[in-house]
């Protein structure tokens, strides 16, 4: 699933000539693109963490975790750690599974007073991991007979942008890089790149009606 950059564009215009209230050219409007998506993006995670700590890790369809968790859906990955290297598309850790049992990440520090007992080491039965640049140390250190696998969110593969050309005064799209955030994130992206517009036109009304959209979009999550 995904949300057409085309799409969106048309109706930040057909908002902004209302009125001829302005014209948002592609470059700027590509810079807003990215923008909006990273911070779209970002914002699952908050509100994942905010909706873990209030109703826990459920997947009942009213909570915000099962919204959260079904736009983040799409990011989701795993894979095997043959080498312990972290996937180069990783954007963060869910889980690190040794041999199945999930390995708990601590502080370069934390380790080395953990390792100091016997009683706190690391075990197979209790593992954890540090994490160093793009790689893992785990305790226990991995044998040759253990697999340690790793459940993650990519991070996104490209920025948004409009691509295209003018034929008679008309926009005409060709080869552009869609938004790869969940398709029910369209209106959102719509207000948020207005709530920028905006600005850059000096259009006051349409910064205050694309904020009370937004608003009524977040309200309507929780």
């Amino acid at each position: 699933m995904a949300v057409p950059i085309n799409r969106v564009y048309e109706t930040v215009l057909s908002v902004l000539n209302k009125e001829q209230r302005g014209y948002l050219p592609p470059e700027e409007f590509n810079r807003f693109a990215v923008q909006v998506q990273k911070e779209i993006f970002e914002s699952y995670f908050y509100k994942l963490g905010r909706s873990t700590i209030a109703y826990g890790k459920t997947k009942d369809v009213s909570s915000i975790s099962a919204h959260v968790l079904e736009k983040l859906s799409e990011f989701a990955a795993n894979a095997t750690m043959s080498d312990l290297t972290l996937p180069s598309n990783l954007y963060r850790i869910e889980n690190i599974l040794y041999n199945n049992i999930p390995a708990f990440e601590k502080t370069v520090a934390e380790a080395g007073y953990l390792e100091r007992s016997l009683l706190t080491q690391g075990t197979t039965d209790s593992p954890y991991f540090t994490r160093t640049g793009n790689t893992i140390i785990l305790y226990p250190v991995k044998g040759d007979s253990d697999v340690i696998k790793i459940q993650y969110y990519k991070k996104i593969s490209a920025d948004p942008a409009w691509a295209g050309t003018t034929i008679n005064g008309t926009l005409v799209e060709s080869g552009s890089i869609d938004f790869e955030l969940h398709d029910s994130e369209e209106n959102e992206i719509v207000a948020k790149i207005l709530m920028l517009a905006g600005v850059v036109v000096r259009s006051a009304d349409v910064t205050q009606a694309a904020m009370a959209k937004e608003q009524q979009i977040n309200q309507s999550e929780q």
